[in-house]
């Protein structure tokens, strides 16, 4: 699944299920300039309302290539709430003054974060996208220094945005990191459920015409 695909339909499921007021625009409006980790924070909300607190996932060991099985908690990949929003934050990074805000879904809105020549969306885009401002101003090609420190502080500033999983493995001991996407697993999930789920509609709805009918014909 693209990410562009992802995020869409990311936005179209909590626009559906969440309501901060009465009309439709006011919620896409809201979502949209949420930080980032506030919407992995309700779309984790949404999983464990939908399919349990628990979640089961195959991860490869990059060491041995065994196959292990993860045992995950909605609970504990959800960071402690705040009572402050994630706000601008001004920074110095090799002698650039910049103003930051955390990765909204605006800036993944993705006129401004598509590479035209390659059709991908592109990290330093995004990053870019971020920075209110920067004296001096930044050159057009960035260092991969300082992209990365840029990202490192994105990442302070929504840490809920940035889901990694310590992995030990069982066969080899092998201790290995791997990032966690809850919303394309939580769309994975809802494809691989569809086929028992549209099973369980037909048979409910063909039960229960055969229930109105014996019970019409016992009248």
């Amino acid at each position: 699944m693209s990410i562009t695909s992802v995020f869409e339909r990311l936005k179209g499921i909590l626009e559906r299920v969440i309501s901060f007021g009465e009309k439709i625009n006011t919620n896409r409006d809201l979502l949209s300039h949420l930080a980032f980790g506030d919407l992995i924070a309700l779309i984790l909300h949404l999983r464990r309302i939908t399919f349990g607190d628990s979640i089961y996932a195959l991860v490869n060991c990059p060491n041995c290539k065994m196959e292990l099985s993860v045992d995950l908690k909605i609970s504990q990949l959800l960071q402690p709430p705040s009572n402050e929003p994630q706000e601008d934050c001004n920074i110095i990074i090799e002698n650039f003054m910049l103003k930051l805000h955390p990765i909204r879904i605006t800036n993944l809105n993705f006129k401004h974060v598509i590479d035209t020549n390659s059709k991908m969306i592109t990290t330093e885009r995004i990053v870019r996208s971020c920075i209110i401002n920067s004296n001096p101003k930044l050159p057009e090609k960035m260092g991969n220094d300082l992209l990365e420190k840029i990202i490192s502080k994105l990442e302070e500033l929504d840490p809920q945005a940035d889901l990694i999983l310590d992995i030990d493995c069982s066969e080899c001991k092998h201790l290995f990191k791997i990032p966690f996407y809850p919303e394309d697993f939580f769309f994975r999930e809802i494809d691989a459920r569809l086929p028992q789920f549209e099973k369980e509609v037909h048979w409910l709805a063909f039960n229960y015409h055969l229930a109105k009918l014996i019970f019409y014909l016992l009248l």
